[in-house]
């Protein structure tokens, strides 16, 4: 599940599972996150090395986890959030991780559909007010980009023209064709 603050990622993730009763898998970052190395991730500093450490070990535990749940999951998994979200923000950020990123993300394991929520940057932003209008902008075009770029199966649902359980509807169709 991936799209920008305010697509309703959480939301729809909840509504989907109450049918499809998969494994949960959050690759976000922050406090709903739980992380394999956390006693070291907390004591890093802000100099280089600790920043490329620092990246290396959240790159590292965005692998054990997605590998886990996609991997050993017999139901199927939903993950909110993959990490290609890195490229995005390295692109938007304008980062020199950028190569890093696209390197690493040619060893995650694949999702069989990537769901990509998006709608007027307006009402994403009135949603959730934590990232300009013009970088939601900016954040769906490149998700785009980045999805036709390396060639997965995708679908785009527009949550600002669909209610939450039309959403839900339209994935569980692609789901089932899977």
């Amino acid at each position: 599940m991936l799209g920008p603050d305010g697509a309703g990622k959480s939301t729809i993730v909840k509504e989907l599972n109450k049918t499809l009763q998969f494994n949960l898998c959050y690759l976000g970052y922050g406090e709903s996150r739980t992380y394999y190395f956390p006693k070291i991730i907390n004591k890093l500093g802000n100099d280089k090395i600790s920043r490329v450490v620092n990246r290396f070990l959240l790159t590292l535990d965005d692998y054990v986890t997605g590998f886990k749940n996609i991997i050993f999951s017999h139901v199927g998994t939903i993950i909110d959030r993959y990490p290609s979200d890195n490229i995005v923000n390295t692109i938007l950020d304008n980062r020199k991780s950028i190569n890093y990123h696209k390197f690493c993300f040619k060893f995650y394991p694949k999702a069989d559909i990537f769901v990509l929520l998006v709608g007027d940057p307006n009402v994403l932003y009135e949603r959730k007010k934590e990232i300009p209008i013009e970088r939601i902008e900016r954040y769906i075009e490149t998700y785009k980009k980045i999805l036709i770029d390396y060639n997965v199966n995708y679908i785009v649902i527009d949550t600002t023209k669909a209610t939450i359980s039309e959403c839900v509807d339209n994935i569980l169709e692609r789901v089932n064709e899977i």
